[in-house]
């Protein structure tokens, strides 16, 4: 719940109680003054309480949850009830969830518990037993990791054609005031219901070993993780030391249609590997590109420039419309704007002007300084025949306010610092 919404709410609602206090017909008959004290009362209760609760970071739903369980006489179910005394200081329930995770039209309880900022979760169902009995399944990331460091959210959708809805918990980042529209996750985790669970007798006795809920999916990048549903595919970002210099390591995930999974298929505890890894701009490019404030930037920038189809790797760019000879020297005797121009593209690494697909796997860079000269270094693979990976080394120069590719050096023993 973003509790800035409500404490908005309230001022809205203060602000009317207000205008409706001038008006003096607006009651009529009624005692206007007596019901206005009462509910300013009530408005300014509402006002002053989601204000403190915005302030000291404090969570309310745990205390609701423990004035309905009293009210309802101890018969209700209460899960913080049943944290032992001894983990009652530092586990506690965060969110319970009624969401049919098994496709049998009745809605499971779905509880997630905290440990610190850590942030895991349980489905609760009652599909055994005469009576009923009330059976947690876990779900278990691989390598019994958390869901989240922070705040978390909760969708259902088809990763495959089955007509089980698998689940989808997103982790975010410590948010005291609850997730904002447009939030970028940093962590991802798919869950599917297991095919193969034996229905049985239902007066067995119920089990999770096997686990009932697998994961299909884990996923982190510091600098968000995405999910496209049209194409299945999982975009992670992580941000690591390029940081500095506004790149970030970009990785695809294809889901392996036939596992209907992203682990591996060996070792089901580790992520397949990634269709594509490359480096690139974060969380955007410049939008002068040709401004860049950094040297390895538009030496990355020069690159995608000669793509000319648009894919998942580097050439993801190639709508923007650049043209590579921006980034060179605008000295006509700049060995590398002589090499370009005369249609020199293996000079540069490049099987012609234009490359398919191009992924970089590093860049580094050495002294930025204006009116100073800089050196990039920049592994890479295009779709030349050969497929091999090079790595070039420029000199620029940082001119009327642009740092400009000059000429192609040497490779020595020494390398650059990352960005």
């Amino acid at each position: 719940m973003d509790y800035r919404a409500v404490f908005a709410f309230f001022v809205v609602l203060t602000l009317i109680l207000y205008w409706m206090r001038s008006k003096t017909n607006f009651f009529g008959f009624i005692n206007r003054q007596a019901i206005m004290g009462v509910i300013s009362t009530l408005v300014f209760l509402g006002t002053i309480g989601s204000f403190a609760v915005m302030m000291f970071d404090f969570d309310p739903r745990p205390l609701m949850r423990q004035l309905g369980y009293i009210m309802g006489g101890t018969e209700l179910v209460n899960y913080g009830a049943s944290i032992p005394p001894n983990l009652t200081d530092t586990v506690n329930v965060k969110d319970v969830m009624r969401i049919d995770t098994d496709n049998d039209s009745f809605d499971e309880w779905m509880v997630f518990y905290g440990q610190d900022s850590q942030i895991s979760a349980v489905i609760y169902d009652n599909d055994r037993g005469n009576p009923p009995v009330i059976y947690p399944y876990s779900l278990r990331p691989p390598n019994n990791d958390y869901l989240s460091d922070g705040d978390y959210a909760v969708s259902q959708d088809y990763l495959t054609s089955d007509n089980i809805r698998d689940i989808f918990i997103k982790g975010y980042p410590n948010m005291p005031f609850g997730i904002p529209i447009g939030s970028q996750a940093t962590d991802l985790t798919i869950f599917r219901l297991r095919d193969e669970i034996p229905t049985g007798n239902p007066l067995d006795p119920p089990s999770d070993n096997p686990s009932r809920y697998v994961p299909v999916g884990r996923f982190h990048g510091d600098g968000g993780v995405t999910i496209d549903m049209g194409s299945k595919n999982v975009t992670v970002i992580t941000k690591g030391s390029y940081d500095r210099s506004q790149l970030a390591l970009r990785q695809v995930y294809v889901l392996d249609s036939e596992k209907k999974s992203y682990m591996d298929r060996s070792d089901p505890t580790k992520l397949g590997q990634p269709s594509v890894t490359t480096l690139d701009f974060y969380p955007d490019p410049p939008s002068e590109i040709v401004n860049a404030p950094f040297p390895e930037q538009v030496v990355l920038a020069f690159y995608a420039a000669s793509c000319f189809t648009t894919k998942d790797d580097l050439c993801r760019h190639a709508d923007q419309g650049w043209n590579a000879k921006e980034f060179l020297s605008l000295d006509s005797d700049a060995e590398a704007t002589k090499e370009y121009n005369a249609g020199n593209f293996g000079y540069f690494g490049l099987p012609s002007a234009t490359v398919s697909s191009l992924v970089v796997s590093s860049l580094n860079f050495s002294g930025e300084q204006p009116d100073q000269m800089s050196m990039v270094d920049i592994t890479f693979v295009t779709n030349s025949p050969d497929q091999q990976i090079q790595t070039a080394r420029y000199l620029l120069r940082f001119s009327e306010n642009k740092w400009k590719i000059v000429q192609r050096v040497k490779l020595e023993a020494a390398t650059l610092g990352q960005p």
